[in-house]
């Protein structure tokens, strides 16, 4: 007799633990892709909107410092002239380099120093930074924050051709404290880091193409190269060595006779600032820094970077980038990084 062979369906067999093994493993590695992808375009957006930020802050702040510079050629003191010998150009360097130093300061004691260049060449400190630089903060703000409150000062403080900028949520507060419950008023990266301002950067990089304006200039003899477009024939710089400018050797300037006019320029350019230990022990925070013929000298934002270290770049007030920081004068030119 015939049997009939059953056409029911057999039972379906599960998966085995390798092929489940298997997606969870493409499904890892999928994830990770686009972990890995969603990351890096977090990443430089991130970095997008600081440069965008730097970029315009860079613009309200030119716009200060070259109305600032212009207005300065134009109110030099007599008695700073004839201080000079009756040189008026050399007595306009000097007044330039002083009046922005006392519009743009750098530090709190900056902010509160007088320069006086003797009797009717005085530079009283500007009020607007009053309130920031009197204030008590807990614990005290670190001189890269006293950096980034003037510089946010300056921009938005009334009658200054300031401008409050809402450049995409970047103005905000330091978490240090003062008495009235309130931080210190920064701008702030993509990072959360305060923007550190740098009266005049200069290294290596900046002097160079295509950020140099170089002139070429007969000093003691010699065809060089000015960098510096504060003083750009070098009637107050040092010259580059072996080359020595006359002029500074001279004690015409200093109203006591006492101090060469290099030691008095510097002297009363560094007046109310200090000088604090850097990682490597050398004071090099906040001093004046030597006017050079032939060193760029350019104001300049400085951002931490994915890393929120401002590092070196910042402490030095110099514009060699050696770790990731975006630096604003970079962006002045189209289509260019910063970092």
């Amino acid at each position: 007799m015939l049997t009939r062979r059953s056409t029911a369906p057999r039972p379906r067999r599960g998966f085995t633990l390798i092929e489940i093994l298997v997606v969870i493993s493409i499904i890892g590695i999928l994830t990770a892709i686009s972990a890995g992808a969603l990351f890096r375009l977090r990443a430089a957006q991130t970095v997008n909107n600081t440069e965008g930020t730097l970029s315009k802050l860079h613009g309200l702040m030119m716009t200060r410092w070259s109305g600032v510079a212009d207005q300065a050629k134009k109110d030099v003191p007599q008695s700073l002239v004839d201080r000079c010998g009756g040189d008026r150009e050399r007595a306009t360097a000097i007044w330039t380099y002083a009046t922005l130093k006392n519009e743009f300061p750098m530090s709190f004691l900056e902010a509160k120093a007088t320069i006086n260049f003797g009797p009717g060449a005085v530079l009283q400190p500007r009020k607007i930074f009053a309130a920031a630089a009197n204030a008590t903060y807990t614990p005290a703000l670190t001189p890269e924050e006293e950096a980034a409150t003037l510089l946010y000062v300056g921009n938005t403080a009334s009658g200054n051709k300031g401008n409050v900028a809402g450049t995409d949520g970047s103005n905000q507060q330091t978490g240090n404290t003062s008495p009235d419950g309130k931080g210190a008023p920064v701008y702030k990266d993509g990072w959360g880091i305060p923007i550190v301002f740098i009266r005049h950067a200069t290294g290596n990089e900046i002097n160079g193409t295509p950020y140099s304006r170089a002139n070429k200039v007969n000093l003691g003899g010699t065809s060089t190269n000015v960098n510096n477009m504060l003083d750009p024939r070098g009637l107050i710089s040092e010259w580059p060595t072996p080359l020595v400018n006359p002029w500074l050797a001279l004690r015409t300037l200093d109203p006591s006779g006492v101090l060469t006019n290099a030691a008095y320029l510097k002297q009363e350019l560094e007046r109310g600032l200090t000088t604090v230990a850097a990682p490597t022990g050398v004071p090099i925070r906040f001093q004046f820094q030597t006017i050079k013929a032939d060193t760029n000298a350019v104001p300049t934002l400085v951002s931490a970077g994915p890393n929120k270290t401002t590092g070196t770049d910042a402490l030095n007030f110099t514009a060699d980038d050696s770790a990731d920081n975006l630096l604003s004068f970079r962006l002045r030119r189209e289509g260019e990084k910063g970092n």
